[in-house]
C-alpha cells in the first residue's frame, strides 16, 4: 500500500501488520541466532550428548564429525530460512503485498514443522531434552503475525 506525498514514496502499513512484521522478524532473529550457534560450535548441543548417552570424547572421530556435520547442515538451514523470511518482510510484506504474509508462513512453517517433530521424537524416544519450547515460541509468533497480517487486508490503512 503506497501513498504518494511531497514526491516521496511512504509505505503504510496498519497497526496489525506492524505487529505481524515484529513478530516475524523476531522468529526469524531467534531462527537465525539459533542457526549461528549450531553452525559455528565444534562440539554437540549439551541435549544431544544426554541422547546419546557418551561424552563427546568418546564417540568415534568419524561419527563425531558426521554428527557435527549433521548440526551444522541444520544451522545453515535455519539461517537459510531466516534470510529468506527477512527478505520477503522488507520486501514485499512492508509494500502491503497480500502474499507476502502468506509466503513468511509457508518458508518458517516449512522448517520448524519438520524440526518440531524431530525434536518431539528425540525428546520422546532418548534422555535428550531438546529445546521444544523454542517451537512452541515460534508456532505463537507465527499464529499470531498470521492473524494479525490478514486482518483487513481488503481496506484501506488509515495514516495515524
Amino acid at each position: 500500500m503506497h501513498n504518494k506525498q511531497n514526491g516521496v514514496l511512504e509505505l503504510i502499513m496498519t497497526l496489525q501488520r506492524k505487529i505481524a512484521f515484529f513478530c516475524y522478524l523476531a522468529v526469524s532473529i531467534i531462527l537465525t541466532g539459533m542457526g549461528a550457534r549450531m553452525y559455528f560450535v565444534d562440539k554437540l548441543m549439551p541435549y544431544h550428548l544426554d541422547a546419546l548417552g557418551v561424552p563427546f570424547e568418546s564417540i568415534p572421530s568419524g561419527a563425531r564429525f558426521m554428527l557435527l556435520s549433521f548440526m551444522h547442515g541444520v544451522g545453515i538451514g535455519a539461517m537459510s530460512t531466516a534470510a529468506a523470511a527477512t527478505i520477503l518482510l522488507f520486501a514485499p510484506f512492508r509494500a502491503g503485498r497480500r502474499w507476502a504474509g502468506w509466503a513468511v508462513n509457508c518458508v518458517l512453517l516449512m522448517f520448524f514443522i519438520p524440526m518440531t517433530l524431530l525434536i518431539n521424537d528425540v525428546s520422546q524416544n532418548t534422555a535428550g531434552n531438546p529445546p521444544l519450547w523454542s517451537m512452541f515460541f515460534a508456532f505463537v509468533m507465527i499464529g499470531l503475525a498470521t492473524v494479525l497480517s490478514n486482518i483487513g487486508l481488503g481496506r484501506k490503512p488509515v495514516k495515524a
